[in-house]
Order: structure tokens, then C-alpha cells, then sequence
């Protein structure tokens, strides 16, 4: 990610004339780059400001994680610390519906 940093020049040529396009940027699943590592959010920042996109955040979060009160907590919580650094709008989807209990299902408690 530091390196995409330092030569932030190339990605701008990549990205060229990107007018009424959408743009998929897929990155890992390591949370310390959204938490604690500032590259992520020096991204978004060059993108918004100089390319002028209009950026989304998608988190994702294994919906087994609602079987387990504490792990469900901490999830979100890690949801919105990523929110908060990386400043742009966010959307939370809870992945692998398929894998919770039968009696878990039910979201709206």
C-alpha cells in the first residue's frame, strides 16, 4: 500500500477519464490497513480530492458473528473505526447469511 503512495501518479494514469464509471477497489481483509495504517485513508483522500470521485465504503462482516454477543460488538465497533479514519460514506452488510443458525435469524432482535 506504501508503495501505491509513493507512486500515486501511476494510478492516476490508470485510472485515466473515468467520467460516469464505477470503479471496484477490492482490498484486504486486514483491518490494521484501516485502523492504524494512515495509506488507506491518504487514498481516499487523493482520490476524493484530486480525481474527484465520490468514494463508498462496503464493510463486510461474517454474520455469525451475530451468534456471539461480544464478537458482534467488537464487529461493529470495527465497522465504525474504519468509518471514522477513512471519512467517507460507509455501508455495513453482514456476509454468509447461509452459515447462521436457524434460530439466530431472526435481526430485528
Amino acid at each position: 500500500m506504501e508503495y501505491l503512495i509513493k507512486n500515486i501518479e501511476w494510478l492516476d494514469e490508470e485510472l485515466g477519464e473515468t467520467e460516469d464509471d464505477f470503479i471496484i477497489f477490492d482490498c484486504p481483509g486486514q483491518i490494521e490497513l484501516y485502523n492504524s495504517h494512515p495509506a488507506l485513508g491518504q487514498l481516499t483522500e487523493h482520490l476524493s480530492r484530486t480525481q474527484g470521485f465520490h468514494l463508498c465504503g462496503i464493510y463486510m462482516l461474517d454474520a455469525q458473528f451475530i451468534e456471539d454477543t461480544p464478537k458482534f460488538f467488537a464487529g461493529a465497533l470495527s465497522a465504525m473505526s474504519a468509518m471514522v479514519a477513512l471519512e467517507i460514506t460507509h455501508i455495513n452488510i453482514l456476509s454468509k447469511m447461509d452459515l447462521v443458525h436457524q434460530s439466530e435469524r431472526d435481526l430485528e432482535r
